[in-house]
């Protein structure tokens, strides 16, 4: 089941005269990026696991093997999910409810 990734909030890289960042929204929030990044670029910036992430780039999945020929561009909306495995919920007690709500609201379609 997809879930969201809790993305670490990196600090910008040094700016000297060349750096340029660029804005996009990631998992909802607005974020700056190094301009010139791919996809499969971005995830290693952000030192998330590529084996493990789904990436959603302006509404539709962007495959793994595209990562790399990818850019990001500017106002892109991102989305990178990672999947989780488990047990069944209790849904008849009230945690087990609330974290079947944060399931169904997280799945990308």
């Amino acid at each position: 089941m997809p879930v969201r990734w809790n993305l670490p909030k990196p600090r910008p890289p040094a700016r000297g005269r060349d750096d340029t960042l660029i804005p996009i929204q990631l998992n909802g929030e607005a974020r700056e990026v190094p301009e010139g990044l791919t996809l499969a670029a971005l995830l290693e910036w952000l030192k998330l696991p590529a084996d493990r992430v789904a990436v959603e780039r302006n509404l539709e999945i962007v495959p793994k093997d595209q990562w790399p020929a990818t850019p990001i561009s500017v106002g892109d909306r991102l989305e990178v999910v990672h999947f989780v495995g488990g047990g069944a919920l209790n849904c008849e007690t009230e945690e087990g409810r609330r974290l079947m709500a944060d399931r169904e609201s997280a799945v990308v379609d």
